[in-house]
């Protein structure tokens, strides 16, 4: 009888804790679909190192198709296969990009991860200069999101949240939404604000 393990699935469409046998078929499918599974007690830099080697993978095939197509350049008219060509046009470079985007960011953070696995001390000081970039991100937009909250109050119009930033809400047309957008531009500023700078207080003071 097999031991079972619990592992970390990562798939298309999110991550997933099942708990499953390591070497059964199933266990194998999702592997070869969804990408490597973590198991129990695997280093993290190892993991991602595997993941990297699984898009350099599937990096082969889709751009050598992409390479292809461009060299070949289907014509979509005179094809009696034109949704599959533009299929084609679309998914190959989409897919190739993606699994290029994917392995490099898997390996650079294998690396990143096995630096702060050689000692306590690589992994305290990785750790400040990760949050400090986040700092050095984050402070300045929440201060621009508490800008538009006050501007919003004193010129009495402000900056829709959302997708449709460019449009003005105006507090004698629209008071509700007027009112709602300048408490949720606040709220970021102030909580945004606040987790930051305490995240990173409590990172430089371990």
């Amino acid at each position: 009888m097999h031991s079972m393990d619990c592992v970390d699935v990562a798939g298309k469409g999110g991550c997933f804790i099942a708990c499953m046998q390591t070497n059964s078929a199933f266990f194998n499918i999702c592997e070869s679909y969804m990408g490597p599974i973590r198991t129990q007690g695997e280093r993290l830099s190892r993991y991602r190192f595997r993941y990297a080697r699984y898009c350099l993978i599937w990096l082969f095939p889709l751009g050598l198709g992409t390479l292809l197509l461009m060299a070949s350049k289907p014509d979509i008219t005179n094809s009696s296969w034109p949704l599959a060509i533009l299929f084609l046009y679309f998914g190959l470079p989409i897919g190739a990009g993606t699994a290029f985007t994917a392995m490099v960011g898997f390996l650079f953070g294998g690396i990143w991860a096995g630096m702060a696995e050689s000692s306590v001390e690589s992994e305290r000081l990785l750790k400040r200069i990760q949050y400090t970039v986040i700092a050095i991100i984050a402070i300045p937009m929440c201060g621009f999101a508490l800008y538009l909250s006050l501007q919003g109050l004193l010129s009495g119009e402000v900056h829709a949240f959302g997708k449709n930033i460019r449009l003005m809400l105006h507090r004698d047309e629209q008071p509700g939404w007027f009112y709602f957008n300048v408490a949720i531009w606040a709220a970021i500023g102030i909580i945004g604000g606040y987790k930051t700078l305490s995240k990173l207080r409590s990172v430089y003071s371990a």
